[in-house]
């Protein structure tokens, strides 16, 4: 599907009360070496977040080898692919927790959430999937009450807090 289809697609899947005023947007900086691909977002016309392909790679690749090392993981180990998929999946946790992710996985995971059902979103691992749950229509206000995402991974907090403020729901402060 086409960056444009997707981004129609998931923007109009949004709250009303969100819509128009969170956008996604995409660009590939061709000239770049790899034709970096960087995704940001905005609310209200402002840019609050970034995941560029560099950005990511260069916080990730050093994380994924100290935790190699650290776990004394070599190719020779019969279990080898097991330990680094668990090390990859730490390290993406604790990228989330800085707000890098990476812009590739955040495509794929878009095109993902138009197939996925909202509770299957909201119970993944993967921070975009739940972040665009909070945002969408379907998602509704006793479940957005229900829901505590204020203390989630950066990207997911902040679209839970934009989505309480715009239905009038008041955050509980612990």
């Amino acid at each position: 599907m086409r960056w444009s289809q997707l981004k129609k697609r998931i923007e109009d899947g949004f709250a009303e009360s969100v819509r128009g005023r969170v956008e996604i947007w995409e660009t590939r900086y061709r000239k770049a070496p790899e034709e970096e691909l960087e995704i940001w977002v905005t609310i209200d016309a402002q840019r609050v977040a970034s995941y560029g392909y560099f950005r990511f790679e260069g916080a990730h690749y050093p994380k994924v080898r100290q935790l190699t090392l650290e776990r004394s993981l070599s190719q020779q180990q019969p279990d080898y692919r097991v330990e680094l998929t668990s090390v990859e999946k730490a390290v993406l946790a604790a990228l989330a927790e800085d707000d890098v992710l990476d812009p590739y996985r955040f495509q794929r995971s878009m095109a993902e959430f138009l197939n996925t059902s909202i509770d299957d979103c909201i119970a993944s691992d993967d921070p975009v999937l739940r972040g665009l749950a909070v945002l969408d229509s379907r998602f509704g206000k006793r479940r957005l009450k229900a829901l505590d995402a204020s203390l989630d991974v950066p990207f997911v907090s902040r679209f839970y807090k934009l989505r309480c403020e715009a239905e009038g729901i008041r955050l509980e402060t612990k």
